[in-house]
């Protein structure tokens, strides 16, 4: 009787492959070859339409999450152009302004101008109507 060899050493191992070695090896017929490769496409697992690719959690994320960036990106876009449209108003308004501050400068310095000469005209003007009228008077009691 031939001698068993241990489960839990490297000779068994060696025994196995030995033995497979030892085999006949015969070529496969053709029509075997080719039912062993249509397995996989006759077989395939059929899924219903709600586990369809375009439903799981991993393509549903990317057809929502491209569509949201492109938004949030455009509407980024527009913020920015908002933002340069309120500075260049604000621009726009300090100039208004500082012409307007000049403007009111230039009228109140003329006012002041027209007002002073205004009431002083008729002051000076009466004044020395008043002086010369008895200067006048005087005259033509010497006449």
């Amino acid at each position: 009787m031939t001698e068993k060899p241990d489960l839990h050493s490297d000779e068994w191992e060696q025994v196995l492959q030995q033995a497979l070695a030892d085999l006949p090896t015969e070529p496969m017929p053709a029509s075997l070859q080719n039912k062993l490769q249509r397995i996989p496409r006759d077989h395939a697992e059929r899924h219903p339409w709600w586990r369809a690719s375009w439903l799981r959690p991993a393509f549903a994320f990317g057809v929502i999450a491209v569509p949201l960036a492109v938004a949030l990106m455009a509407q980024q876009q527009q913020i920015q152009r908002q933002e340069q449209q309120l500075a260049q108003a604000q621009q726009d308004l300090a100039i208004a302004l500082t012409y307007l501050q000049k403007a009111n400068e230039q009228v109140a310095s003329q006012m002041a101008a027209s007002i002073g000469s205004g009431v002083a005209r008729p002051v000076t003007d009466t004044t020395i109507q008043v002086i010369e009228k008895p200067l006048d008077t005087t005259r033509e009691y010497e006449l």
